[in-house]
């Protein structure tokens, strides 16, 4: 989404598979001879990553290439449940992020269960795509008891928030927002509990541990904008990236000013690749430009301005570059959409007191609740005001 070339992430990806020829999960540092598979939150994350690039390529190849290891993790998952059918990974480093978890080898946790839960979808995915339907839904089953589990052992009534640890049969230990960033991040959150916790992805209560990293407050900021609510995901990037730039940064740092306790250095990292994820968040939500069906050749364009007052950017394609301009206008706004050949775009825009009208191209208008849904043809260029 950011540099458009996935050959990188693809063999990156790839790479990350082979690794599981040596060691039962994908290794968290490869390629090198240091083999360690101690890391399981980084081997559901690089599932994660094959169904997103996937999703963003519709590369085949890709899925068939990497199935067989994203299977061979699947078991691992299954076979390592524990009375309760939490998982449970001894003797494993437990790291999500670097907040203040208990994360010691015995330790049950909740969110390594919950990303276990979407590495189970992500396999689901793949197994599909590359012609392995049973053994995919056989995952997705998985998943879904899995996830299940998590909801019977490891919820806080009391809280209403997901509890760090799985200890003795119950909720046990400190709150945090990864590990309920996890759950919601998961689809383990039933809608109740997704709504409890929502609020607190990026602003904590003061009982609750809070992310150790940019990457982390990232994903917060994403499944807040997810939802329709961007004004505090802006903020939030103003706020806490923003006091990267007041530092000068010209990269994202690893972790926030303040984070290191002996006040020597603003950060761990000058410039890591994780704590740019707003760039994708900007892209896929403020402009609202992402796939409906793999390799975009269905693209939804759904802005969400929050409280700007206009958005522009370009966002690559296989089929080559989307372009969008929104800006208010009125009560409503104005939506410029360049979409390549090969791409037909679906526009959603909220609902006014007339349906939007559309220059530069014919157009299918139609209502959906509170929003208009407009249809492009692919490959041209249009002005959407309403």
């Amino acid at each position: 989404v950011v540099h458009g070339d996935p050959r990188l992430t693809r063999r990156s990806l790839l790479l990350a598979g082979d690794s599981l020829q040596r060691v039962p999960i994908a290794n968290k540092i490869v390629p090198g001879d240091w083999e360690t598979d101690k890391l399981p939150n980084w081997a559901f994350l690089w599932a994660l990553g094959c169904a997103e690039l996937y999703q963003l390529t519709g590369d085949i190849a890709f899925a068939e290439a990497v199935y067989p290891a994203l299977a061979k993790q699947a078991l691992v998952i299954e076979h390592n449940r524990n009375a309760a059918g939490i998982l449970e990974l001894s003797e494993y480093w437990h790291l999500l992020d670097w907040a203040k978890i208990p994360d010691g080898p015995e330790n049950v946790m909740t969110h390594e269960s919950c990303l276990a839960v979407a590495s189970l979808k992500a396999t689901a995915t793949i197994g599909r795509v590359a012609g392995h339907a049973a053994e995919a839904e056989h995952w997705a089953q998985l998943a879904e008891e899995l996830a299940a589990a998590i909801n019977r052992a490891c919820w806080r009534p009391a809280q209403q928030a997901y509890a760090d640890l799985w200890l003795d049969g119950a909720a046990s230990g400190t709150t945090s927002q990864p590990t309920n960033i996890a759950a919601v991040l998961s689809g383990v959150a039933t809608p109740e509990r997704e709504a409890a916790v929502l609020p607190h992805l990026l602003y904590a209560p003061a009982d609750w541990i809070v992310s150790g990293t940019p990457w982390m407050h990232a994903w917060g900021c994403l499944l807040v904008a997810q939802r329709g609510q961007m004004t505090p995901v802006l903020d939030t990037i103003r706020d806490r990236w923003g006091a990267m730039l007041d530092k000068g940064a010209s990269t994202a740092w690893e972790t926030f000013v303040g984070y290191e306790a002996h006040g020597t250095w603003w950060t761990r990292s000058w410039c890591h690749g994780w704590s740019a994820f707003p760039g994708y968040v900007l892209s896929a939500y403020v402009l609202g430009i992402r796939p409906i069906t793999p390799g975009y050749g269905q693209a939804l364009i759904a802005p969400q301005l929050g409280d700007l007052h206009w958005a522009e950017g370009r966002v690559p394609t296989p089929h080559g570059v989307i372009e969008v301009r929104v800006a208010r206008a009125g009560v409503g706004m104005q939506v410029d959409v360049t979409l390549p050949p090969g791409v037909v775009g679906e526009v959603r825009v909220p609902k006014g007191e007339a349906p939007p009208t559309v220059s530069g191209s014919a157009a299918k208008v139609q209502q959906d609740g509170e929003q208009y849904v407009i249809t492009l043809p692919a490959g041209v260029k249009a002005t959407i005001s309403g």
